[in-house]
């Protein structure tokens, strides 16, 4: 993982907002991008809290460790099994990941 956002972490909007004051050579592209991931939260500037409406948790090859370093949670990737996604209120997409970005 890039040491840039090891070294910020994924946070909400309120909490990067701070950190750019203190840090303002921070690459802005990449502070977007944390944002972009963390999604809709909050920050109490006096605690140091940050709440979210969801978790963010990836099934990867980076290692948990990496992953809770950084704010994010881990999964390991050959724990997803697609009959574990079927049924009511469940949902798998083959290959989803060709949807994330457009195809030409």
């Amino acid at each position: 993982m890039d040491l840039a956002l090891r070294q910020i972490g994924y946070h909400c909007k309120d909490y990067v907002k701070k950190y750019l004051k203190s840090n303002s050579e921070f690459n802005k592209n990449i502070a977007a991008h944390v944002i972009n991931v963390r999604g809709r939260g909050s920050f109490d500037v006096y605690s140091g809290k940050e709440e979210f409406d969801f978790k963010v948790t990836l099934a990867t090859g980076i290692s948990q460790e990496i992953c809770e370093l950084v704010g994010l949670g881990y999964r390991n990737p050959d724990s997803i099994h697609r009959e574990d996604f079927i049924g009511p209120g469940k949902l798998w997409i083959e290959n989803g990941g060709k949807y994330l970005y457009k195809i030409k």
